[in-house]
C-alpha cells in the first residue's frame, strides 16, 4: 500500500459557486518509471504520511525533502494488459501481469493494419509499388485486411 501527495482547495469560483479541486504531485521519475514516463507521482513513505497531512506544518525545507522520487529498489514493473486504458474496467485484471508476448503480438498486428492502410490508400491514390513489394503487402493484407487490396499486375 502506498500514498500519492496530493494538494486540494476549496475556493469561490467566478460564478460565487463553491469549487473543490485537488492535485497529485510529480516528480522527477525513478529508474523503474523513466523507461516509461518523463515524471511520476511523489510516492510517501509511510512514516512521512502525518507530516504531509499536517495543516499547521509551514517547514517549506521539510516538505521539500519529501518530493523526491520513490527508491525504486522499493517498486516492481512489469507488463499489464491494456485493458487498464478504459474506465470502465475496475478491477483486478487491470493489473495483473502479461506475458509480453501478448502484448508484441497486438502491437504487431495493429502495425501491420496501419501499415497495409497506408498502402492501400496510396495505391487507390495511383501509386505503383515495386513488382517485389506486392509479395510482403499481400502477406500484410492476408494477416490484417485483405479486402483492402488488390492488384493485378506481377
Amino acid at each position: 500500500m502506498f500514498a500519492f501527495a496530493g494538494i486540494w482547495d476549496r475556493w469561490k469560483g467566478p460564478s460565487g459557486k463553491l469549487v473543490e479541486t485537488c492535485s497529485i504531485l510529480t516528480t522527477t521519475p525513478n529508474a523503474v518509471t523513466s523507461a516509461v514516463h518523463d515524471r511520476m507521482p511523489v510516492i510517501l513513505d509511510r512514516d512521512n504520511y502525518d507530516l504531509w497531512l499536517d495543516p499547521g506544518m509551514r517547514d517549506v525545507a521539510a516538505l521539500s525533502e519529501l518530493l523526491k522520487p520513490c527508491d525504486a529498489r522499493l517498486m516492481r514493473c512489469y507488463p499489464i494488459s491494456t485493458r487498464i486504458n478504459h474506465v470502465a474496467n475496475n478491477d483486478e485484471e487491470c493489473s495483473a501481469p502479461v506475458e509480453l508476448a501478448q502484448i508484441q503480438d497486438r502491437i504487431a498486428i495493429r502495425s501491420q493494419i496501419v501499415v497495409s492502410r497506408w498502402y492501400a490508400d496510396r495505391i487507390r491514390e495511383g501509386y505503383q509499388p515495386h513488382p517485389r513489394h506486392w509479395q510482403a503487402l499481400a502477406k500484410l493484407a492476408r494477416v490484417s485486411e485483405p479486402s483492402r487490396f488488390s492488384h493485378s499486375g506481377s
